[in-house]
């Protein structure tokens, strides 16, 4: 069974800072594990995709597993986590064999996850219609600020305040939806370059 011990100078030849000081690589070198494993939620960013539910090698001792190059957030709407993952798990689940071959890119089937979509077999991202979603969203949100500033000056019980309040919940309703379509999407890290410039209230959710 591999067992190394992960010493103060393997982990000071972790030249990333970012992947040193996230706390659940210091909850792993507590354990004494050298495995990271990253979450997955069938994401359609390319950028996530590398990483997404595969199992890593923090400082590269155990060669059976690709080395740690990043940790969440991969890109800027990343969702994704890490945990602390032991081999000993790996065994009593009969997973080890399966996440190496997983890992390594030799196979796209999950060896856990039921509902995990092989890589090749997800939709590819429409960013004409994240950005298209984008921009509603923020258009609904400032309808939704007129309607509250105006709750504000109604009298209390009037048919307008009720009016107004009615419509602010179905603007929610219909922004809730679109955020919910948004995250299926997933091309914000890709989407980015495009429209940092341009679009600076695309950032405020």
């Amino acid at each position: 069974m591999f067992r190394k011990r992960i010493t103060k100078p393997r982990i000071n030849n972790i030249k990333d800072k970012k992947i040193e000081s996230h706390p659940e690589i210091r909850q792993a070198i507590s354990h004494d594990t050298d495995l990271i494993q990253v979450s997955s939620h069938n994401t359609g960013c390319d950028i996530c995709q590398r990483f997404e539910g595969k199992i890593f090698s923090i400082t590269g001792a155990d060669k059976r597993f690709p080395i740690l190059t990043d940790v969440p957030p991969f890109c800027d709407s990343c969702r994704h986590s890490i945990h602390v993952t032991f081999e000993s798990g790996l065994l009593v689940q009969k997973t080890l064999k399966k996440f190496i071959e997983f890992s390594n890119g030799r196979t796209e089937k999950h060896p856990f996850d039921k509902n995990f979509i092989p890589i090749s077999k997800r939709p590819k991202i429409d960013l004409d219609e994240e950005l298209k979603l984008r921009k509603r969203v923020i258009a609904i949100g400032k309808k939704i600020v007129i309607r509250e500033r105006n709750v504000k000056k109604a009298k209390t019980g009037s048919a307008t305040m009720i009016k107004l309040t009615e419509e602010i919940i179905e603007l929610n309703k219909e922004k809730d939806n679109i955020l919910l379509r948004i995250n299926t999407l997933g091309g914000w890290g890709k989407l980015l370059p495009r429209i940092r410039s341009g679009y600076k209230d695309l950032f405020s959710f």
